[in-house]
């Protein structure tokens, strides 16, 4: 089951392309970044509750409607697990899988780093195409962050672009927080 904020087009947030993209958030995140810019989306329990089938079939509908293939997983953090429960985070990474196996790129925010994220991420899944890692942390912020005709800027600098190589489940990490497009 995935907490739902909402759904929604965007054209800032899917790291190499100007075409629109699908952005879907979630709730939960604990994390607890000082200056975050969603902290209404930290509680785990919010939104609406969808199984991972209703929610791909939104995803679906919503990137056919767009004529997209592009989707951004966002948050709170869309990762989001706890000791006891990962089903939140296993559920959003079989959507990821079944989108990726069938011609989408996908994109997944959030503030794990990439060492976490291996501890916890299932080698059987397919990743997304692009992982933007590491939490915001506002005494590193980049007053430029944003996305560019050349290039993309992450908010704080010590987050990373994690980008899959293609036919593989390895990732290679932007030299910065900045990605050149």
């Amino acid at each position: 089951m995935i907490h739902l904020a909402g759904l929604k087009e965007t054209f800032l947030d899917f790291p190499n392309s100007e075409d629109i993209a699908v952005i879907l958030f979630t709730y939960g995140c604990s994390h607890n970044c000082m200056g975050c810019q969603s902290p209404s989306l930290q509680d785990p329990f919010g939104g609406e509750v969808f199984s991972k089938e209703e929610l791909l079939n939104l995803i679906l509908d919503r990137c056919k409607g767009n004529a997209t293939n592009k989707v951004v997983f966002s948050g709170g953090d869309p990762l989001y697990h706890t000791p006891n429960s990962r089903e939140q985070m296993e559920d959003l990474l079989w959507i990821v899988d079944y989108l990726e196996r069938n011609g989408y790129e996908c994109c997944i925010y959030t503030g794990y780093t990439y060492e976490q994220i291996q501890s916890f991420y299932s080698k059987e899944l397919l990743g997304p195409k692009y992982f933007k890692c590491g939490r915001y942390m506002e005494s590193l912020k980049d007053k430029n962050m944003g996305k560019y005709e050349d290039s993309f800027i992450l908010a704080s600098t010590n987050q990373r672009f994690l980008i899959r190589i293609e036919d593989t489940q390895n990732y290679q990490s932007s030299e910065s927080h900045i990605i050149h497009i």
